[in-house]
């Protein structure tokens, strides 16, 4: 409350303050070393751009003719302009004449246009240039004939910063300052805010003697007042707020300073700033509280921990900072290096320098470099691929065999004392490679005998394949013909945790079981996006994959990458790093970190057998034991498996940011371990070489969705592991807006026997739910005289109301948690990956009759495709309805479609026991609309075993759409889990239909 009257006060006082427009000035470059620009074209012989610490020095030599040079930096593709009225340069013309310059900018679709061209007097210079409001330009040029339409598209890019050198016979010089963005703004739109903790790269270490501060830099050309808020969000969602109101005269900075938080891990900065006029501006930093697993002086032994990244596209401060990152979460392998490309541009010609910096770099903080050989310069391409107008065709092409030993071979004389790993190519089996199989093992040959001749020691691996499913015969003829010629085989797969178990424990394993002899397999690129599933899902994966990984015997794991490519939120190269491009950490860093300090050194012991769907695997050294351990089945709720350890002084369990707690002893060699969606790590001092699972002892076995008025059941099963009879006891507690009531249930369970505990609890009568929500009910069970060996929110999931009298979507699916990618794991498939409503989206309207089940489905498609017919449906656009009736032996799924005839389909796949085939009863009728397609269905009642009474009482239903562009089922939106992966009724939703 205090909170609130605060936040109330400073608004109050910032509607006392001008709230007009005003100018304000954006730096977007600034010609300093942070920043890499490079000369193109012809003009690369006559000018030369040096960045020093604050500007860059433009030289430009004499010319008999008129050149144009176009300067581009690396981070133009990336910088997005979402709002811009003018651009300006900062420069000076310390000597010579004849320099002009303009500006060509970029939309989306790639379509260019060119602003004025504008002479460089001597002296001080500020080029303006307006950006014409419509964005309407003449002469476009780039993008396909139908989209250059001569107006560009936001947001905008720079595309080159384009010089007019005239003919003179005198160098020039010229300082450059500044490139900046001129915008009308309100108030709080003209502050510019970032987040100061610890280092560049935003981590507090335990020797950061300061805590985290919000820096708020004023870009307006008067003083701007604002309201801040701020909201500091830990992992777990704890929230911390702060409120302020902050003066900020004309370009100067403010700050304010965030409390410390006392836990480790990844934390968000949410902030607010209100300005006068009631305009907000609001947006989020991060930062990462964690003791560094990181750098050690050592050379890697055992399992290696590894990231990749492309330290070797950006500027050198970027690079440092890269160094930075990867070398304080603990790091000791990483995937980078300059390509065939930046080190022998033209043929016998070798350029080390950029090469031997970036090696230097990662030595000097004990890390090695994984080295990718490839790709195919221009040059060294075949003749009829080397004037190919797109770069892939040659740059993925084979190169010329001698020109490919002589760069090999002199790699490894230079590097081969520094570099153990040496790669083939990256991901041949798709169009990484424009080769054929026989190409690639040839290419592989050479490879091997120049790297050997130079050091028997040296490690050869194959490329790293990107998945089974697209080339397998490809991987295969790699491994039965290919054998001779590499020592570790590379595999990626990216993607979510079932999808690469799936792929490991399936063809990987059955491939490796074909080495002879046996080789270790490195998973050197394998990550997800947090595109869908988050920065928790995306920290939560990697701690599955790697886990599992080395449990199956791999020598080490590569999380791809170090750091987002960039800012769009919806392209997955802008979003597989474990930091943003700008150097916020997201989860995954910190928890990467976890995983360092916690397995580093320890060795592979066993996997627990804790069922289907459950995951655990023990690792060890002489000094501890570690389980990393957790539940796939997406459990809302702990489970409890009782571990027999051997003789036991303490335990702890870790979560993924490193925070720990210690749990409670089920006796002197004996310890029960919580179970979540999430991994957690078990901590035991001491190898346990006989730790194993004596069983689950606590799982939710059902829970009845909570209906107004009527009492929810729990079960609890329960197993009693002990040697005599035991009394368990369940408390429980409502949460207190829903009325706190609590109580608890007794059971007494023989020895070595399973038990189910019923919880009935009372849904006050005014309750109302939708789909997605759950009473989160506090819950602790215990032995009787004994502490609670387990506390817990149960989710007692909230009855959805399918209202009787409204025609209003009853389910509206378009967020990424809903859709299953299955080209996730593909860059070159990224085209088929789902990029938003538009592409895959869905309305469902549901009513009852007295007669019939009436659902709408209105599906957002942007190509509709259905090519198949009857069980085959599920392959090509459509729908799968699926419903759970109680008392009914079995459940319904059934499956609407169009054909491109523009017939409607109907199939059943699954009916219960006694029921006829509806097909012929059931009525569809298919309708194209803008953007879709409108499906109404119609189910009559008598047919499905439904009556008005059963569906008031109410039923389990839940649907998915498919979608498929053209080239096979891609992706689908899924109301809840249990149709799409495998049949579970028990996951639909309850619906009660009023």
């Amino acid at each position: 409350m205090r909170m609130v009257r605060l936040c109330s006060l400073l608004l109050a006082v910032a509607a006392l303050l001008p709230a007009d427009e005003l100018l304000a000035r954006r730096a977007l470059h600034r010609f300093a070393s942070g920043e890499q620009w490079r000369v193109h074209g012809a003009g690369a012989g006559i000018a030369s751009l040096t960045t020093g610490e604050d500007e860059g020095v433009l030289v430009l030599q004499p010319t008999d003719k008129e050149v144009h040079i176009p300067l581009t930096e690396r981070k133009f593709g990336i910088t997005r302009l979402e709002h811009v009225e003018r651009l300006e340069l900062v420069a000076e013309l310390v000597s010579g004449s004849g320099v002009r310059f303009n500006i060509r900018l970029r939309d989306p679709d790639g379509e260019v246009g060119q602003l004025a061209t504008q002479t460089l007097e001597p002296g001080e210079n500020i080029l303006s240039w307006e950006v014409p409001p419509d964005r309407r330009f003449k002469g476009t040029w780039g993008a396909t004939e139908e989209k250059r339409n001569g107006v560009l598209e936001l947001p905008l890019q720079l595309h080159e910063l384009f010089l007019v050198r005239g003919v003179a016979d005198q160098p020039a010089e010229i300082v450059l300052r500044e490139l900046r963005v001129v915008n009308r703004s309100t108030p709080a739109e003209a502050i510019e805010v970032e987040l100061e903790a610890g280092n560049d790269i935003h981590v507090l270490t335990p020797t950061e003697p300061d805590g985290p501060v919000l820096v708020l830099r004023s870009v307006a050309d008067v003083p701007v007042r604002v309201a801040a808020r701020v909201r500091l969000t830990d992992f777990a969602g704890r929230v911390h707020h702060q409120a302020r109101m902050i003066e900020i005269p004309a370009g100067e900075i403010a700050h304010l300073p965030l409390s410390r938080p006392v836990d480790q891990g990844i934390f968000y900065v949410d902030y607010e700033l209100t300005d006068a006029g009631g305009n907000r501006k609001e947006g989020r930093r991060s930062f990462a509280v964690m003791d560094p697993a990181g750098p050690t002086p050592a050379r890697a032994e055992g399992f290696l921990f590894s990231i990749c990244t492309h330290t070797e596209r950006w500027s050198e401060a970027d690079q440092r900072l890269e160094v930075l990152a990867a070398g304080l979460c603990g790091a000791k392998v990483i995937r980078t290096g300059v390509g065939w490309g930046g080190i022998e541009p033209v043929e016998g010609e070798f350029r080390w320098d950029h090469m031997d910096r970036i090696l230097a770099m990662y030595g000097e903080q004990g890390m090695e470099i994984q080295y990718l050989l490839g790709f195919c310069p221009r040059w060294a391409a075949a003749p009829e691929r080397r004037d190919a107008a797109e770069w892939r065709d040659w740059g993925f092409s084979n190169p010329r065999e001698d020109a490919w030993r002589r760069w090999v071979r002199e790699m490894a004389k230079r590097y081969g004392d520094r570099i153990r790993y040496w790669e083939v190519w990256n991901e041949p089996d798709i169009s990484f490679w424009r080769g054929t199989l026989d190409e690639y093992l040839d290419l592989l040959r050479a490879a091997h005998e120049e790297i050997k001749a130079v050091n028997p020691e040296l490690q050869v691996m194959t490329g790293g394949f990107a998945i089974y499913n697209r080339n397998p015969d490809f991987i295969e003829g790699v491994v039965a013909r290919g054998q001779a010629w590499f020592d570790i085989f590379a595999h990626h797969r990216h993607g979510n945790f079932r999808g690469f178990q799936a792929e490991v424990d399936g063809p990987i394993a059955a491939l490796r079981a074909k080495l002879e002899p046996p080789r270790p397999i490195y998973f050197n690129e394998t990550a997800i996006a947090s595109i869908g599933i988050g920065e928790r899902g995306q920290a939560e994966t990697l701690v599955k994959k790697l886990a599992f990984a080395w449990a199956r015997g791999a020598m080490g794991y590569t999380w791809y990458d170090l750091r987002n490519d960039g800012f769009d939120p919806q392209d997955y190269e802008h979003n597989y790093g474990m930091m943003t491009n700008d150097f916020y950490p997201k989860a995954v860093y910190p928890a990467y970190n976890t995983l360092v300090r916690l397995l580093r050194g320890k060795e592979f012991v066993r996997q627990l057998d804790l069922g289907e769907d459950r995951w655990g695997f023990v690792f060890a050294d002489d000094a501890e034991s570690v389980v990393v351990a957790w539940n796939e089945s997406r459990s809302e709720m702990d489970e409890h498996y009782l571990l027999a350890t051997g003789p036991l002084r303490a335990a702890s369990l870790v979560d993924l940011m490193n925070n720990a707690r210690a749990l409670p002893l089920g006796g002197a060699d004996r310890l029960s371990m919580p179970l979540s969606s999430t991994p957690r790590y078990l901590r035991i001092p001491g190898r346990h070489p006989d730790l194993r699972v004596l069983g689950p002892e606590l799982k939710l076995e059902s829970v009845a969705p909570a209906v107004p008025g009527k009492t929810a059941r729990a079960v609890l099963a329960i197993h009693n592991h002990h040697a005599e009879t035991r009394e368990f006891v369940a408390a429980w507690q409502l949460p207190e807006e829903w009325g706190g009531t609590s109580g608890e249930s007794i059971l007494a369970i023989p020895a070595g026997t399973p038990g189910r505990l019923e919880l009935d609890l009372p849904i006050p009568a005014a309750l109302r739910g939708r789909y997605g929500t759950a009473l989160p009910v506090a819950a602790t069970v215990a032995l009787r005289g004994q502490q609670p060996f387990a506390r817990f929110a149960m989710p007692v999931p909230l009855a959805a109301f399918v209202p009787g009298d409204s025609a209003e979507p009853v389910f509206r699916l378009a967020e990424h948690s809903r859709v299953t990618k299955l080209f996730e794991a593909d860059p070159n498939r990224k085209h088929l990956v789902w990029t938003g409503p538009d592409d895959l989206a869905v309305d469902a309207s549901l009513r009852r009759t007295e007669t019939h089940l009436e659902i709408d489905f209105a599906v957002r498609d942007d190509i509709h495709h259905q090519p198949n017919q009857g069980a085959e449906m599920w392959q090509g656009d459509g729908i799968q309805l699926a419903f759970a009736v109680p008392g009914q032996d079995g459940f319904w799924e059934i499956g609407l479609g169009r054909n491109g005839a523009g017939e409607s389909l109907v199939h059943v796949w699954h009916q219960p026991k006694g029921f006829a085939d509806p097909v012929a009863q059931i009525g569809l009728t298919t309708e194209i609309q803008p953007g879709g397609l409108l499906y109404r269905a119609r189910l009559p009642l008598a047919v499905c075993g439904l009556t008005a009474e059963t569906l008031q009482a109410g039923i389990r239903l839940s649907f998915l759409v498919n979608d498929n562009d053209g080239e096979g089922r891609e992706s689908w939106i899924e109301l809840s889990e249990g149709i799409g992966r495998r049949k579970e009724p028990a996951r639909f939703p309850f619906l009660v239909f009023e």
